[in-house]
């Protein structure tokens, strides 16, 4: 039903009309004053001739052309309504995808914030951990000092040891018992107790000398003298023999036999050209040269049991070993240790935080024992010193250990660099999150229903907004869209309808008849 104000233009229209008519009436057509014929003919002739030329050519033709122009216009106001009704959806549809893509442009800011937060806490976490990188690399650092210390020890001990090196410089072929100790193990089993029944076979030896050279002091009797000397022959044989161990055996025959064999040669050709003198000097030479032996392979088997082998073809040197220069490296190794020790006790209670003053410390700790080190190497003393090897392993392990403080420093310089990169990268996303979050507000709110009505009166429109978060189940109403293949399913270990994946939430747009529903890509879970 049209309202009032919609036909009042018409009714306007013929009551101007019919004032017109009858003002021209009034001009144009005599009034009927006779009742003949003759003057009623000429009456109707008046006004058929106003009715064609008045009323039907003029007035009738006006008032069509007037409601064609109406209908022309209302005509076009209705297509215009449509096309408005059309534009009108389609920008509720584009603010629909638009407010979809700022809530997903929202939660990529969001899950990027979150990412960037770890790998700033996965930064701090590492950083508070330096102090404990640095602890135990000079943790392990420090057995280094500990090994250099016990070897100056060991060195100024052996040198002590007058007698030992008095023996080796009489003697230098015993020496070659340090090969013997470092094929094998002696200190237990099978092979401590046949070493020690060969080496009482030694002391068996000086013995049947020690009777020679009584023989040749008085009277000399050849038959004892035999027996003596098939006496030591065993004791020769019984190291050669097959029941002795085969690395035994082997360093006997190469190291000791020749000059074994070489002396019972000896005596026996004295003894027989009746020189008891020099046999006797001979025998006496012989006791003492297998009392050197005797004496060197029990030093290498005590040696060994304490961890000396690397000592043993060493020990000619420590004649040569100045003893100022070994106490003042002894002092080194100590104050080092010492010093290494305070730090790796300080650093075990540290707070997190504290790797600079630290690192510093132990720097100038290890650079302060590098150039010690190399003074010593470039002196004269630790030129020629038989530590010098230990003193250049030492300063290799400082270096080495120098160069990973480097590496902790470097690695705390560039995580500090890379933290503040990403404050600064948390704060622009934090920015542009709120930006995007005050943006999707007003749409939201330039969508809702309520609001849409009090703009538009005169149009029935509505929106409903189906809410989708990932890890919940999709409304019943959504097996529709799943049906017409709106919404993809995929086989997965979770409850059937599950939502695995959403890029916003579903919009359905009622606007007079048009119904339009905005989904956006949703994977649900189904059955295999």
């Amino acid at each position: 039903m049209e309202s009032p104000h919609q036909t009042q233009p018409y009714i306007d229209m013929l009551d101007e009309m019919l004032r017109q008519l009858h003002h021209e009436l009034d001009q144009q057509v005599q009034p009927l004053r006779n009742t003949d014929f003759q003057s009623l003919d000429q009456y109707l002739l008046d006004l058929n001739t106003f009715y064609y030329q008045s009323f039907h050519q003029r007035f009738m033709p006006q008032y069509r052309q007037a409601l064609e122009n109406d209908w022309r216009r209302i005509h076009k106001l209705s297509r215009q309504e449509q096309s408005l009704q059309t534009d009108l959806l389609n920008l509720l549809r584009f603010n629909v995808m638009i407010c979809n893509q700022t809530r997903r442009a929202v939660r990529q800011l969001q899950d990027l914030r979150t990412e960037i937060n770890h790998r700033w806490s996965t930064l701090q976490a590492v950083a508070e951990t330096r102090t404990v990188d640095l602890l135990y690399l000079l943790k392990e650092h420090v057995e280094s000092w500990v090994l250099f210390v016990q070897q100056v020890d060991i060195a100024r001990s052996l040198q002590a040891d007058k007698q030992l090196l008095d023996t080796l410089e009489r003697f230098p072929a015993c020496i070659l018992a340090a090969s013997l100790f470092k094929s094998a193990d002696f200190q237990a089993g099978k092979e401590k107790r046949d070493l020690n029944r060969l080496l009482s076979q030694w002391q068996l030896a000086i013995k049947l000398l020690t009777n020679i050279q009584d023989i040749h002091s008085t009277s000399p009797g050849k038959d004892l003298f035999n027996s003596l000397m098939n006496e030591l022959e065993k004791v020769d044989a019984i190291w050669d023999n097959r029941k002795t161990l085969p690395v035994v055996r082997t360093w006997y025959k190469q190291s000791v036999q020749p000059g074994y064999q070489l002396y019972l040669e000896a005596l026996r050709s004295y003894h027989g050209r009746s020189d008891q003198r020099r046999a006797a000097r001979l025998s006496a030479q012989f006791q003492d040269w297998l009392q050197a032996w005797l004496q060197i392979l029990e030093q290498c088997s005590n040696f060994q049991s304490r961890g000396w082998e690397d000592w043993l073809e060493s020990m000619p040197a420590l004649g040569r070993l100045d003893e100022k220069h070994a106490l003042e490296l002894a002092d080194f190794g100590q104050r080092g240790r010492r010093s290494l020790d305070d730090l790796i006790s300080s650093l075990t209670v540290s707070q997190a935080g504290s790797y600079d003053s630290f690192s510093q410390s132990s720097r100038r700790v290890l650079g302060d024992a590098a150039q010690f080190l190399q003074k010593s190497l470039d002196s004269e003393p630790g030129s020629r010193s038989p530590l010098r090897s230990t003193v250049q392993k030492l300063g290799a392990e400082v270096d080495i250990t120098l160069r990973g403080i480097e590496l902790l420093d470097e690695r705390e310089i560039n995580a500090r660099k890379s933290m503040t990169a990403y404050l600064e990268i948390q704060k622009v996303l934090d920015a542009e999150t709120e930006i995007l979050e005050s943006f999707s507000r007003q749409m939201e709110q330039m969508l809702d229903s309520r609001n849409l009505q009090s703009r538009f009166e005169d149009i029935s429109l509505q929106i409903e907004r189906v809410v989708i978060n990932t890890g919940t189940l999709l409304p019943s109403a959504g097996s529709g869209w799943i049906e017409k293949g709106l919404i993809s399913a995929e086989v997965a270990e979770a409850p059937e309808g599950m939502i695995l994946y959403s890029e916003g939430d579903i919009y359905i747009i009622r606007l007079g008849d048009l119904v339009y529903e905005e989904i956006p890509k949703i994977v649900v879970a189904r059955k295999g």
